[in-house]
């Protein structure tokens, strides 16, 4: 079997480059191709081969901001990972979510095939996929690995940047102030409390007066290296190049943006909503995004600098030819529209933000889109948000608060949660800050989901279920209402679906047993490593069990399983008249004052390929509780007292053995190295000549001293031995 890939020098090349741009050079050190054995291919294979074993999110480095999303937590986070605030002007020029499309359709690169011939007689015997090196696997491991951390970071880069937008640009005093002048001067201050008619005025004006949205104006992102400084353009342009009865042509940000001021200015609630498209989870498809960063043309250098821009000022070409101003961002090339201008704006970049305004008589929030100038038209803010799934749809209040709402906007609910990285994550990430009232609506949404017309949408649906989906432990039950028949299958409700447990299973966790004589619904191949099990493991549904509670205690017999324990699953699991006492040899003083116990059983632990059983402690009847407890207090003293001896004893044996060290060492000293020219009264201890000769102690009157705390006369020998007598 020989393989042949078809990647040239040059795709690995961009690929690398576009590494380097999102990673840094550090990082894109780490991933540079070391030989041409490695291609984007190998990562696919190895992902298709090893999807089984591929590694779970709970593995996966997390990104957390505790329990919701503070911007002090963001920051520290893009801090510690060297992102500037202006990053997004480096990102793959597209919309104005920073990437380009990340749902769930494949991404399709010719570039990465891999061609591999097989003869006829191993065609049948070996496998088309090729062994993976060690090193190449390693890579294709860290590839899985970092994609979903580069997904969860990008997501949280793009929520930060939204509310940023929200807390600079729509929160500005100066910048309300000077919207509030303007609306009333126009009469359109609420006198009243604000409904939806005043909703659709207020915007049709806004469009009319202010700010309209022009496909022409300058992408805030992409145009120049400065978002900033044009988004400070656009928005002055909306003041000073202003005419009575016209409007500025701006990009749909900026309009989105100055619409959300003018309504906080008004005293009406207000949000910024963005639909957010991070960086893909999948290995394959984060490196044709990578490619896609390479391939891209740079954004050319701008001439804003300060306050400085050289923004042009036009007339459009359609009906409102007078009534109409365009703003294009720096750095920019005008571009020209056809008749059908709504077609090419969304193909070239459609919106990606609008606005939500709350009507405190209807006590919901309304959509309101800009680019159309459609209010209250959830389904249509979909249709015209293109190329960037409806998977993460946040809004920011006035506050900095941060809101899921793509129930709201999403025809799918069950695609969004298919196109989820991690739905666990993600709710922890942004916390619910929405009322009773507007989480009874979004759940409302999601509920009123379409039928799905494809059979594979059927799998892990919210709503519905299909036999074909089923799992091993699952069942539809009972078989009716059908609801519909997808191509030949019946789909059900999802109530219906329910999940089987073995007789034993049901008395754990739920506290439920199988009536007698009920037959299993269901027979399943055991997991069980015993010679003794059954082949088949029988399966029960909920429908066939009733509630149980464990038998009392009777005469202060504690009921025992049949292997002698007492099962503690839950507290619950305790019998009537029990007490659960979780002591270290507490059955020791059970057995001593004859009361009759059961050890605690807790769960099972994996240990040698196999479960044990965990005890914890034992269970007792209550009237016999106080007398194992002090008989077992009684125990644990003695225990302490014994202990206490012994280590007295060990310390007084050690200190025996040194001082028969001592004496040792020094009779050692005297009778085999003592100094035969003591004499001389002087002793120099390099110079000394030990013999075996015998000594005898010599105690001259300088080398006595007298202590006058302790009252003791020292007197020294010149073979070093010291004399202590008390003076009395």
């Amino acid at each position: 079997m020989t393989g042949t890939s078809s990647v040239p020098e040059e795709t690995r090349a961009r690929c690398a480059a576009g590494l380097e741009r999102l990673l840094g050079r550090r990082g894109a050190a780490l991933m540079a191709p070391s030989s041409a054995r490695r291609t984007m291919s190998l990562i696919e294979e190895h992902e298709s081969r090893k999807a089984a074993a591929s590694e779970q999110d709970e593995h996966v480095p997390v990104v957390t901001f505790g329990s919701g999303i503070d911007e002090a937590g963001l920051d520290a986070v893009l801090e510690e990972c060297a992102l500037a605030d202006d990053h997004d002007a480096e990102q793959v020029p597209g919309d104005d979510e920073d990437v380009e499309d990340a749902g769930p359709e494949a991404v399709e690169d010719d570039a990465r095939v891999v061609t591999v011939e097989l003869n006829a007689t191993a065609a049948s015997s070996r496998s088309s996929t090729p062994a993976l090196s060690e090193e190449d696997a390693a890579r294709a491991k860290w590839f899985r690995q970092m994609a979903p951390l580069a997904h969860r970071f990008s997501l949280a880069c793009l929520m930060r940047r939204v509310r940023q937008r929200s807390r600079f640009v729509c929160n500005n005093v100066e910048l309300r102030a000077r919207l509030f002048s303007i609306a009333l001067d126009a009469g359109m201050t609420p006198t009243k409390a604000v409904d939806l008619a005043f909703v659709k005025k207020a915007t049709k004006w806004y469009r009319q007066t202010l700010a309209r949205v022009d496909p022409a104006a300058g992408d805030l992102r992409a145009s120049c290296r400065c978002p900033s400084t044009c988004l400070a353009n656009q928005i002055n342009a909306l003041f000073e190049k202003r005419r009575p009865r016209s409007s500025i042509a701006c990009s749909n940000d900026t309009a989105v943006m100055v619409f959300v001021a003018l309504m906080r200015s008004l005293g009406i609630r207000s949000r910024l909503i963005a639909a957010l498209n991070p960086l893909p989870p999948q290995p394959s498809k984060l490196i044709a995004r990578w490619e896609a960063a390479r391939d891209a043309k740079p954004p050319e250098a701008c001439a804003c600098q300060g306050g400085t821009s050289n923004q042009k000022a036009g007339r459009a070409k359609d009906d409102s030819d007078d009534d109409v101003i365009h703003v294009e961002a720096c750095g920019t090339k005008k571009r020209r529209r056809s008749a059908s201008r709504g077609s090419e704006y969304f193909a070239e970049g459609s919106p990606t933000s609008w606005a939500e305004v709350f009507v405190p008589k209807e006590s919901r929030w309304v959509p309101v889109n800009l680019a159309d100038g459609q209010v209250d038209n959830r389904r249509g803010i979909e249709e015209t948000v293109i190329g960037v799934p409806m998977t993460y749809v946040v809004g920011v209040d006035a506050d900095g608060g941060v809101v899921d709402v793509v129930r709201r906007y999403a025809s799918s609910w069950a695609g969004v949660l298919k196109r989820l990285h991690n739905r666990k994550w993600w709710d922890s990430v942004v916390p619910s800050h929405v009322d009773d009232a507007e989480e009874t609506e979004l759940k409302a949404f999601a509920d009123d989901d379409k039928m799905p017309d494809r059979l594979n949408d059927f799998r892990n649906h919210p709503k519905y279920a299909m036999e074909k989906f089923l799992k091993k432990f699952e069942v539809i039950h009972p078989l009716e209402p059908v609801l519909a028949v997808v191509r030949g299958h019946n789909v059900y409700p999802r109530a219906n679906l329910h999940t089987l447990h073995t007789a034993e299973n049901w008395m754990r966790e739920p506290m439920r047993r199988v009536r007698d004589n009920e037959m299993p619904f269901k027979r399943v191949k055991s997991r069980s490593r015993r010679v003794d099990a059954d082949e088949l493991q029988s399966l029960y549904g909920e429908w066939q069990t009733d509630p149980w509670t464990p038998e009392p205690v009777r005469n202060g017999i504690v009921p025992t399983s049949a292997y002698g324990h007492c099962e503690l699953w839950t507290p619950d699991h305790l019998p009537a008249g029990a007490v659960h006492l979780a002591y270290p040899r507490i059955a020791m003083a059970a057995r001593k004052v004859g009361a009759h116990y059961a050890p605690a059983m807790m769960g099972f632990e994996a240990h040698c390929r196999g479960s044990v059983p965990v005890i914890n402690g034992i269970v007792v009847a209550k009237e016999f509780s106080d007398s194992v407890m002090a008989a077992w207090h009684e125990m644990e003293q003695r225990r302490a007292e014994n202990a206490e001896r012994r280590r007295v004893e060990g310390i007084c044996r050690l200190w025996r053995a040194l001082v028969l060290g001592v004496i040792s060492r020094h009779s050692i000293l005297v009778e085999k190295h003592a100094d035969p020219d003591a004499g001389t009264r002087q002793r120099k201890r390099a110079k000394v000549q030990f013999t075996a000769a015998k000594h005898v102690h010599e105690f001259l009157d300088e080398n006595r001293t007298f202590d006058p705390d302790q009252q003791v006369w020292a007197a020294r020998c010149a073979c070093g031995f010291t004399q202590y007598e008390e003076d009395l």
